[in-house]
């Protein structure tokens, strides 16, 4: 599961700008969309190899910003929140019978606290209006792109200290609370 996550989240990124990169160059022209997510820039437990690959497409797309800029390309990292979806019921749960007892109320603390997120979701359609409107009809859209106002918080917590001890500290208290 963890190379299958690499491979949708940053090695398909990586397939798809070298198929799409030729083109732009020659036309001096281009836009890359990469849909990261606030997993992207706060790690939240059970969810640790999924936030590994957001990472890593942030760290991606901000290396290449500067660079594609010279040939009339922007990267833009859309960051989300949750999504008003299937994604919670699709989503695979671990054996539960598996799973050494230190990890039981930590786990399921944090599912509870995952399934009542779907209510500050942002829907498809408002995700992809968001898209449009601040990326793709946007002379110069930025590298980073923040959709969902309810979680700005996070985005500025995790700027704000470098030491990285608030992301650790809100983790906790959202995902742990129960534990």
């Amino acid at each position: 599961k963890m190379k299958e996550q690499f491979e949708t989240n940053l090695y398909g990124v990586i397939r798809c700008q070298k198929g799409a990169l030729p083109m732009m160059r020659k036309a001096k022209s281009g836009k890359i969309i990469n849909i990261s997510s606030v997993g992207g820039v706060w790690g939240q437990p059970f969810n640790d190899i999924y936030c590994a690959s957001k990472f890593a497409l942030e760290g991606l797309s901000e290396s290449q910003a500067a660079l594609f800029r010279t040939f009339g390309v922007r990267v833009t990292c859309v960051e989300p929140g949750a999504i008003k979806s299937a994604f919670f019921q699709n989503a695979q749960r671990p054996d539960m019978s598996s799973l050494p007892a230190e990890y039981l109320k930590p786990i399921q603390s944090t599912i509870a606290a995952y399934q009542s997120s779907e209510s500050v979701g942002q829907t498809p359609e408002e995700l992809a209006a968001i898209i449009v409107e601040k990326v793709v009809e946007a002379a110069d859209p930025p590298l980073r792109l923040q959709t969902n106002p309810t979680i700005q918080s996070v985005f500025e917590m995790q700027l704000k200290n470098p030491s990285g001890e608030p992301g650790v500290t809100a983790g906790a208290s959202r995902f742990l609370k129960d534990v």
